[in-house]
């Protein structure tokens, strides 16, 4: 399962235009829905309108994204759910603004 706690302000790797499946496969990495989350711990980061996408029956969860977005969030990683999730989530983003910073 996904973690939506690892959200993101930074532009992902590339720059916002590495940010979709074209990106992606550009990139030489497989499509978010290929990746077997249960061999590896996080996923490449991800657009919010993918979360969205994969979450569109559920309008008040689509709506809470949208205001992520609007607050200037513009990524998201998936995070492998075994009982590290949250701490792995955590840290990696701690890690990820270090770097960004």
């Amino acid at each position: 399962p996904a973690s939506p706690r690892s959200a993101a302000r930074a532009p992902p790797p590339g720059g916002p235009e590495a940010c979709g499946q074209a990106g992606d496969s550009a990139r030489g990495m497989p499509p978010a829905e290929e990746i077997d989350m249960r061999t590896r711990n996080l996923g490449p980061r991800e657009c919010l309108s993918t979360l969205a996408n994969e979450f569109r029956f559920n309008a008040s969860f689509v709506e809470k994204v949208r205001r992520l977005e609007k607050r200037g969030y513009n990524g998201w990683r998936r995070v492998r759910g075994d009982g590290s999730c949250y701490y792995r989530s955590v840290g990696f983003g701690l890690l990820e603004q270090l770097v960004v910073a």
